[in-house]
């Protein structure tokens, strides 16, 4: 038998044997071993499917016998080290006076202007208790060094100019229109609109043309409308109507996800088309964020580099361009979205959630323009995402664009009663209202994930919760290094 079976053996044996110990009639699980059971579960569906089970032969019984005298070694081993401690406590002291890791510390909130790179790799707060980020010793990767070489500014305007020319492409419109008519037939209301990147002018020459489909004037929402089909229904009809046409072909239909969606290729142009049914937030955000870039361009430009500078293209656009306005709020250079939607007149809503706000010019909100250059707002918002104690912290601090200031952490919306919660997000206390029996966890604020970048509208959502914790890691690892690395 190879050694790595045996050791996978020996390893499922001893989780077997842990798994028995919790058979008690009340149960103490530590929560964060709960975290672990679902990527374990998943793991081994994962292996189980590709696996082909041999006939018994006598290596079963050679191996049964090798496992039962056998045991696993108590060892842990360091990740940035290698070093292998006896215990759970020996190795808490050892990570706080090899490296430096200290545990249940509370970060200091401070102001943030043009900080100085620490020299060396900031600290993590709390590194075994739940939602925090193990942290990384991985380098830059060469691309990534490649790009950080390149001039920043230069880099941003040649992306601006490319997302300028996609924003005024004439098929963009083409292909919306297509669409209606070709779903005219069947919705005789229909109207398409386009949001996200292409209409943002951050997007790059492979972006997908977002679009709201409002099939049956949903557009502000489906409360009391119970005579329109859902957004998963809308999704199998939409599929069905253009599978019979030779314009589009279908790429993926996700009527199941949070937002139903379909993916569609035109088939003249390649041309990639996301469609979703729900409802016009999507549309709402976008124009929310071309009101913020039209305040500071510089925004708009450092949107476009950190795209091109995003490690395996995990962090989705919308979130990039969220963690760039929080940036700019932080630094007083751009006014939250709470403040923008005080005014009355502005009251817009999409069920619960309020899409108008106020459009006042920079001299009235008594902010200044940016003239930073691309290259010193790039290493600064580095920094500022790089988990430092003193400032922004992945492991207690959420990306919160609505507030637009930092101190709104995990731990507000952990408590049931929202006793800490800002007044200011009375929407969101009303949503929990509503949703205080909700099993559905999608419908649910993941504010429980190692990043938490909450949408500026729709505050039951978090663009980013599909970060895993491994990658949040890297993220966090890469930010500090390319501040660095900018800063040379």
């Amino acid at each position: 038998m190879e050694s790595r079976q045996l050791w996978t053996n020996l390893l499922v044996k001893r989780l077997i044997i842990d798994l028995k110990s919790y058979q008690e009639d009340s149960i103490a699980l530590h929560s964060y071993t709960l975290s672990q059971f679902e990527p374990l579960i998943a793991s081994a569906q994962t292996i189980l499917s590709k696996c082909t089970v041999l006939e018994a032969s006598k290596d079963d019984d050679d191996m049964k016998k090798i496992v039962d005298n056998s045991y696993l070694p108590e060892i842990i081993r360091c990740h940035v080290c290698n070093e292998s401690v006896a215990s759970y406590h020996t190795f808490k002291d050892h990570l706080q006076s090899k490296h430096g890791i200290f545990f249940n510390a509370e970060p200091k909130l401070a102001s943030i202007v043009s900080p100085q790179i620490p020299p060396t790799n900031p600290a993590h707060v709390s590194f075994l208790e739940p939602n925090c980020i193990r942290p990384t010793t991985e380098n830059l990767s060469k691309s990534t060094k490649n790009f950080l070489s390149k001039d920043p500014d230069r880099v941003a305007r040649n992306h601006m100019a490319m997302g300028d020319l996609i924003r005024n492409d004439s098929k963009n419109r083409h292909h919306l229109s297509q669409l209606q008519n070709i779903l005219i037939e069947h919705f005789p209301s229909v109207v398409c609109y386009q949001f996200g990147s292409r209409s943002l002018g951050t997007a790059s020459i492979t972006s997908d043309i977002d679009v709201f489909v409002d099939l049956e004037g949903t557009f502000y929402g489906r409360e009391g409308k119970h005579d329109v089909s859902t957004p998963q229904e809308a999704v199998q009809v939409v599929k069905s109507i253009l599978e019979n046409t030779s314009l589009w072909v279908i790429e993926v239909a996700s009527p199941k996800a949070r937002v139903p969606l379909l993916k569609v290729v035109h088939l003249d142009t390649g041309m990639k088309c996301d469609l979703t049914f729900t409802d016009g937030l999507g549309y709402c955000n976008t124009k929310l964020l071309e009101y913020l870039v039209s305040l500071q361009p510089t925004c708009r430009a450092l949107i476009c580099y950190l795209k091109h500078w995003n490690i395996d293209s995990c962090l989705t656009s919308y979130t990039i361009a969220l963690m760039v306005v929080f940036f700019y709020q932080c630094h007083g250079l751009l006014p939250s979205v709470e403040f923008l939607q005080r005014y009355p007149y502005c009251v817009k809503n999409i069920d619960c959630w309020n899409v108008g706000f106020a459009t006042p010019p920079l001299s009235e909100l008594g902010m200044i323009q940016c003239m930073e250059p691309v290259s010193d707002l790039a290493r600064n918002f580095f920094h500022f995402y790089s988990n430092q104690t003193d400032g922004f912290s992945w492991d207690t601090d959420i990306v919160c664009p609505f507030m637009g200031r930092l101190g709104i952490t995990k731990k507000i919306f952990k408590d049931p009663n929202l006793t800490e919660m800002p007044h200011e997000m009375v929407r969101y206390r009303y949503y929990m209202t509503k949703h205080e029996m909700e099993t559905d966890y999608l419908k649910l604020f993941a504010y429980d994930r190692p990043f938490v970048v909450q949408d500026p509208i729709d505050l039951s959502h978090n663009v980013a919760k599909g970060i895993a914790a491994v990658k949040a890691a890297k993220f966090i690892r890469y930010f500090y290094l390319s501040a660095l690395y900018l800063s040379a």
